[in-house]
């Protein structure tokens, strides 16, 4: 019998979708004939074009994947694609995608909003690359910031002498010893398993350490604080609390004590990181409290070996001797610890669990009362929203953000095959949107009640999008506890926010700075990235621009002390923009304000030319200086203040010292409304003869801007 090979047919079920700003996906499935011959490689080609004139290709070499994705592609033009297949005997024949094409973009093309943060950035290997290169070129950075070259065997002389001296001085320090059991006052408790093993000491209780016997009756923002630290453990010994940001000086020492208990913790069990904080601390009627802190160290290979006074027990043993021991009353501090230990356990890991990639719909409910904000969450997946899957893409296109926008189902499109594309995304959001209302036991007329959170699509990763849906306004300030019993799984947790969501992004730019910072030439800062310090102060403390020629500073804090900014900004000769930017009109600190002003406007620098002060300020002193800075062209001030501090004669006393001045800006601002929009004039204003006027003869711009 004779066979006669021949080429295989045209794949089949070829289908695109819009991955990115971009890119787009091809996917398809085998023939259905190879016609004698195993397929062994498929050709993916596309073009701008229907005809495919302009035709670009690629080769899949492999006959067992069956994606592709076609990248670098001009945003909002339409890509038409075909795909064949290939056996021994060449290339069969094409079959065109359904739809035959796609518009690559996304959801930020309809908003004009660019990303901002970088989520894949990984900080810690670019930072190890830093200083490899630096060790790598001999140089190393003294106490007092200079550089220096040391050889190889003197700094290793001095390591070893200074490992030396610190072995000596530790035989002479407290070593931290680990509680008995929890009497009066507040106790650092540590849970850590490893697999059916958890660790305890030699008298079988868990490790803990105490933390103060004396402590106020609210802990929960001094809890807060500490749940941030949790994060940072590797920094811990560097952490000190602010006084200023604590509500009381008992508040300030309570956390240092805090600190230090961590720390004790950290040397008796050998490890850095002891976990999560359970998002609730434990109170007993006697007055103890215990912060319980997490951790799974099932990964971790050194858990073989146990720390000194301490040891691994199999968790079922440990169990046991607790229901037999007797120091346990009922409803002590560590009696509830012992009863919620398999559902604290059970937290800790659901908290470790995330969603797969792709794009979801999820569903934010909040409760809201005086002192807190609560958000119900999966209690299996306590990390997420509520939400259910639409589908494995997580990109939304500009024609699917669009439609979101509008939510009208009769809005037709341009051609067909936009109408296929979005009509699947219509069918699959409306199926996964019903999905999550089944989950919730919410009735179908919920949804239509419902309102899209449509400023952004919540992009957790690249690969993991969110849709969120809100919940009706009547429904925030309900404060009880779902009671249907089909929500016994969702529970609300509350909402913390922190300024330390961006210390890793803070300490990677520190780091790099120390050894690039004379390479910065423009620096462009806003102090509200961060809750309660500033990122301004941070940089300027700690680096040195030597050659920086471009500086804009936006919202500056009111707690922000300048003392460092206002030396380094003195004594730039390379300054050429000088920008301050207070959208929101607040003042910066009072004890800066005045020796801030004098220094920029009298800046001695020869390359300064544009100068901007848009902060809120009387100038009643700006008569004292005998002139402003003579390089300065272009001059932006904002003067505030009540009447008759600020009236048309602060205008005169600026006029008066911008001799070359060419662009100038003023804005008035007084505290009470300018009766019938009119600028008030001052009663003492002395008379003013045309010989006493000020000239500009250098004046090619004024710009009076009345703010009220």
């Amino acid at each position: 019998m004779n066979f006669t090979l021949d080429v295989p047919s045209a794949p089949t079920n070829v289908h695109l979708v819009v991955t990115g700003s971009d890119n787009i996906t091809v996917t398809f499935d085998e023939p259905l004939r190879s016609n004698g011959a195993m397929i062994i490689k498929y050709k993916i080609e596309w073009s701008t074009d229907e005809f495919f004139t302009n035709l670009s290709s690629d080769v899949i070499k492999s006959c067992f994947l069956r994606e592709y994705i076609i990248r670098n592609l001009t945003v909002g033009q339409k890509c038409y694609v075909r795909v064949s297949a290939s056996n021994m005997k060449g290339f069969g024949e094409t079959n065109v995608a359904n739809p035959p094409y796609c518009t690559p973009s996304n959801w930020r093309e309809f908003s004009k909003t660019s990303r901002t943060n970088i989520c894949d950035l990984r900080f810690e290997e670019i930072q190890n690359k830093i200083f490899n290169e630096r060790e790598g070129n001999g140089m190393n950075r003294s106490l007092d910031g200079n550089e220096s070259s040391d050889t190889p065997s003197r700094r290793n002389y001095r390591r070893s002498y200074g490992n030396l001296r610190r072995n000596f001085r530790q035989l002479f320090q407290f070593y931290p010893r680990l509680a008995k059991s929890i009497k009066r006052g507040l106790y650092l408790v540590s849970v850590m398993i490893n697999s059916d093993r958890i660790l305890v000491t030699n008298e079988d209780v868990l490790p803990m350490v105490e933390v103060d016997e004396n402590y106020g009756h609210n802990l929960l923002t001094d809890f807060q604080w500490f749940m941030k630290l949790t994060f940072v453990w590797e920094d811990l010994k560097s952490v000190r609390p602010n006084l200023e940001r604590c509500s009381s000086a008992t508040s300030f020492y309570l956390r240092m004590k805090i600190v230090q208990a961590a720390i004790e913790l950290q040397t008796l069990e050998e490890i850095n990181n002891l976990g999560r904080l359970h998002h609730a601390y434990i109170r007993d009627n006697e007055g103890n409290v215990a912060f319980v802190l997490i951790n799974d160290l099932s990964s971790d290979t050194r858990t073989n070996v146990s720390p000194s006074n301490l040891k691994w027990m199999a968790m079922t043993k440990f169990f046991e001797l607790m229901k037999e021991s007797s120091s346990l009353t009922t409803n002590s501090c560590l009696q509830q610890i012992i009863d919620k230990l398999p559902d604290m356990i059970d937290s800790y890991h659901a908290s470790m669990r995330s969603l797969d990639p792709g794009l979801y719909v999820a569903y934010l409910k909040m409760q809201n009362s005086v002192d807190s904000i609560r958000v119900m969450v999966n209690k299996h997946m306590p990390g997420s929203l509520p939400c259910t899957k639409i589908r494995s893409v997580a990109n939304v296109s500009k024609e699917e953000w669009k439609w979101l926008h509008t939510n009208n189902n009769e809005n037709s499109s341009e051609d067909e095959s936009l109408d296929n594309s979005l009509e699947l995304f219509k069918t699959q959001f409306f199926d996964a949107a019903k999905q999550l209302f089944v989950m919730l036991d919410l009735p179908e007329t919920h949804f239509s009640n419902s309102r899209i959170y449509d400023s952004q699509v919540v992009e957790i990763r690249d690969d993991l999008s969110l849709i969120i849906l809100m919940s009706t306004a009547d429904e925030v300030n309900i404060l009880s506890s779902p009671s249907n019993h089909s929500l016994a799984s969702f529970i609300y947790l509350p909402v913390y926010i922190f300024e330390r969501t961006l210390s890793s992004s803070n300490r990677f730019l520190s780091s790099h700075l120390t050894f690039h910072e004379h390479q910065v030439i423009s620096i462009k800062i806003s102090d509200t990235i961060r809750d309660h310090s500033s990122i301004i102060s941070l940089l300027f403390n700690r680096h040195k621009f030597s050659n920086l020629k471009s500086c804009k500073l936006l919202s500056i804090n009111s707690m922000t002390r300048l003392c460092n900014i206002i030396k380094q900004i003195e004594s730039l000769n390379t300054l050429v923009i000088f920008q301050i930017v207070q959208p929101d009109r607040p003042d910066l600190n009072k004890n800066d304000n005045d020796e801030f002003t004098r220094m920029i406007l009298t800046h001695k620098s020869s390359s300064l030319r544009s100068v901007m002060l848009r902060y809120p300020y009387h100038y009643l002193n700006i008569s004292n200086y005998t002139s402003i800075a003579s390089n300065i062209i272009s001059l932006t001030l904002r003067i505030a203040g009540s009447y008759p501090t600020v009236s048309i004669d602060s205008v005169l006393r600026v006029f008066c010292l911008c001799h070359k001045i060419r662009y100038l800006c003023i804005i008035l601002y007084n505290d009470k409304r300018f009766k019938n929009n009119n600028i008030n004039v001052s009663n003492d204003l002395s008379p003013m003869n045309e010989n006493s006027l000020p000239i500009l003869s250098q004046l090619t711009s004024f710009a009076l801007i009345i703010d009220t």
